[in-house]
């Protein structure tokens, strides 16, 4: 169903992008989950850049293709419930996206990449295989953020059970600690500042 710069085609046995996603340059929602579309074609998103909001969720995804980052409109990307294993560089591109919906994938790594995405306010990972989550995570102004169902994931239990204010807290005090060290590995790598420990590197390379 097509309805002025709305294009909803959910839950109709869909196994390819409909022909209609490219028919215009001026839609604006795009739904298509509840469908059985396997993979997205390269070269079919970029002439949406009027895209606000497109939902993909419940589909069989395995990965989204990488000119996603042209969508440069778009505020709101439901990916849930597929196969997504990986993400695509030109998604942490989406400098305007407000909303990203991720739950239910295969996901084990989200990169510190995702700082990219300045104006995120909810993320949805839960119910993946998360192991780590970026300490850039704490420095995005997000008003929402789900994890659980993710058993391996690194954060203490009472951190997460507290909610998304002691979530962010905890990610922004990670963050900063890592730029801290990187400033210091900054001095490291220096010319003449390893100290004793380049002094250590040279006499382990001579043995």
């Amino acid at each position: 169903m097509a309805t002025g710069t709305e294009l909803v085609r959910k839950g109709e046995g869909l196994e390819e992008v409909p022909l209609e996603v490219s028919s215009s340059p001026d839609w604006t929602h795009i739904d298509l989950s509840s469908n059985s579309i396997k993979a997205i074609p390269t070269g079919v998103l970029p002439s949406l850049q009027k895209l606000i909001s497109v939902d993909l969720s419940g589909n069989g995804l395995d990965s989204l293709p990488d000119d996603v980052g042209e969508l440069i409109s778009l505020q709101r990307l439901d990916a849930s419930h597929n196969e997504l294993c990986c993400l695509p560089d030109g998604l942490w591109q989406l400098s305007g996206l407000k909303e990203l919906r991720l739950g239910h994938n295969r996901l084990a790594d989200i990169p510190s990449a995702v700082a990219g995405l300045a104006a995120l306010q909810a993320l949805d990972v839960s119910c993946n295989d998360l192991v780590t989550l970026p300490p850039a995570v704490g420095c995005l102004p997000l008003v929402e953020l789900c994890l659980e169902g993710n058993p391996r994931l690194r954060m203490p239990p009472r951190v997460v059970a507290a909610g998304l204010p002691a979530m962010r807290s905890y990610l922004a005090v990670v963050c900063e600690q890592h730029v801290a060290i990187e400033r210091h590995l900054d001095k490291f790598c220096a010319p003449g500042g390893g100290g004793e420990a380049g002094g250590g590197a040279a006499a382990a390379a001579a043995l």
